[in-house]
This record gives structure tokens, C-alpha cells and sequence, in this order.
């Protein structure tokens, strides 16, 4: 069996609030792309049901060497500044290796706790950022509160005057009211830990100043909807935590999903992609 390589996909521009001359006006160096993925780790994609239940795969497609190449062309050729990969077990021996090569650095943070004892093998969040326009001034790396889901949160300049912060997350996967219930509590740890970096973090650089002029991006795998469906029928509760636009929350910078500006209402998905779009530069 042949293997193709994925199929050309078309890149929107995120159109800022304060872009009035619309995203045919920008000059292509001046984009700033972020590529968000969950990969889908290689200890959970076998057809067995403890490993993914991947039952009308082939044996093929799910052995890693072949995913990883594909998986890294897939990525290269959008050539993003940064890359934000859930479920990703092979960053040490693999990933972390082949992005340096192409001028990126990278961050890992594993899962830890119950059922992912065998460490430095557990899947995680990983990201990468270009060295060439983003300057790294700090990195968190976390397990939220009482579980083993994590996150990292890259503190940033681009191009060496917008400051930034970058979050990828992986959150609870249980799909029940319980597992709801977590993914909320999740959210507003996320938040809340950003939100405290933005007002600490002049030290740094001086851009950061002034808190308002922070750009904030958070992608990653929610594991969530943002409304009741089928497969989810309880309150969207994580959606509408990670989305508090509520001035008056300690917490609030003016987020908003990528992906509901250009597809609406009608669009559900697990893969959320978020930006104060106020501050996008």
C-alpha cells in the first residue's frame, strides 16, 4: 500500500479588529502563522481498544515512522513561526531533533501522574517556535491542579517588538458532565495563570508594560464544544470559561475563537484556536 501525503489546505488569514485594510493588504512577511495539531500518539494508536481502538486503520498507516514523516511535511511546508502539538511521545528522540535542524526551539511537557508512571514515555504538549522572529523570554511548563493534563506558556516577542504570549494545552478528554466539569476548572487555571504573567511580567522587556498591549493566543486540544451535541449533551461549560470576555473577571483579555470568525455558528469542533484579536499585530 502506497502511502499519499495529505491533501493542500487553504490558509485564512485571521482578520484583526483593528485591520481595516483586510488580510489581501498584508505582505506575506508580515503573516505570523501558528500550526495547531493533535498528533495522535503512537502508544494510543493501536486497534487495540486500551490503545485508541484505531479498528479500521491499517497496520500501515498507524506505524509512527510513516505518520511522523507525514506528519512533518504536513507541518513544514505552511512553514510556521510557531507549532503547537498535543499527544505528541516522540519529542526527545524525534521532533525535537528535526525542528532544531529547521531553526526552531522546542518545549515539552509531559503528562504525569496516575496511568502515566512510565516517565519520559507518556505523551504531552510540545511547542516550537522559530528563532528567527520569535525571541523566547520565558517558558511555563505545568500540570493543571489535581491532574495529569498540562500546558506550556511561551512568554514572547515577535520580531522583536510585539509582546506575546503563547499558550498549548491539552485538556481532559472524559466526554461526560464529570469530565466537563474538569475541563472548566482547566480553562480558568489556564487563564488565570496567563493573566497573572501579563501583569508580571515587565521584567522581562519593557513592551510588557502595559498589559493591554499584550497579544494573547491559546491553542490546543479542549477536548470540548461549544454547544450541546450529540456526542456531548451537557452544558459547554470549558468553551464558555476559556471565552470569558467579562470585563469585570481579574482574568479577562477579549478572546476569541479563530475558527468561529470564518466559519460561524455552524462550526463545532474539539480544536480550538484562540486571539485577543485587539492587540493582533
Amino acid at each position: 500500500m502506497s502511502i499519499q501525503y495529505p491533501l493542500e489546505r487553504e490558509l485564512v488569514p485571521f482578520k484583526a479588529d483593528s485591520d481595516d485594510s483586510g488580510p489581501e493588504s498584508k505582505n506575506e512577511n508580515e503573516n505570523f502563522r501558528v500550526f495547531q495539531w493533535n498528533v495522535l500518539a503512537d502508544g494510543l494508536s493501536g486497534s487495540d481498544p486500551a490503545l485508541g481502538g484505531f479498528t479500521h486503520a491499517t497496520q500501515e498507516t498507524l506505524n509512527w515512522e510513516v505518520r511522523s514523516s507525514m506528519i512533518k511535511y504536513d507541518i513544514e511546508r505552511y512553514s510556521p513561526d510557531v507549532v503547537c502539538l498535543e499527544e505528541l511521545d516522540h519529542f526527545e528522540d524525534d521532533f525535537l531533533p528535526h525542528f532544531s535542524n529547521l531553526g526552531y526551539d522546542g518545549y515539552f511537557v509531559e503528562k504525569v501522574g496516575p496511568g502515566y508512571e512510565n516517565i519520559g514515555k507518556n505523551d504531552g504538549v510540545a511547542m516550537f517556535v522559530r528563532k528567527s522572529r520569535v525571541e523566547v523570554l520565558s517558558v511555563q511548563c505545568f500540570s493543571f491542579h489535581g491532574c495529569s493534563q498540562t500546558a506550556i506558556i511561551c512568554i514572547c516577542l515577535i520580531d522583536n517588538c510585539h509582546p506575546t504570549i503563547i499558550a498549548s494545552t491539552h485538556l481532559k478528554a472524559t466526554k461526560s458532565e464529570e469530565g466537563e466539569f474538569v475541563r472548566q476548572r482547566q480553562s480558568d487555571e489556564l487563564r488565570r495563570r496567563i493573566s497573572k504573567i501579563m501583569i508580571s511580567s515587565s521584567p522581562l522587556h519593557p513592551s510588557f508594560q502595559d498589559p493591554s498591549s499584550i497579544c494573547v493566543i491559546i491553542a490546543g486540544d479542549f477536548n470540548a464544544s461549544w454547544r450541546e451535541t450529540s456526542f456531548m449533551s451537557f452544558p459547554p461549560l470549558s468553551y464558555q470559561t476559556i471565552t470569558n470576555n467579562n470585563e469585570d473577571d481579574s482574568s479577562y483579555f477579549n478572546l476569541e475563537s479563530c475558527y468561529n470568525q470564518y466559519y460561524g455558528i455552524l462550526f463545532s469542533s474539539v480544536l480550538f484556536f484562540f486571539v485577543n484579536s485587539r492587540n493582533l499585530f
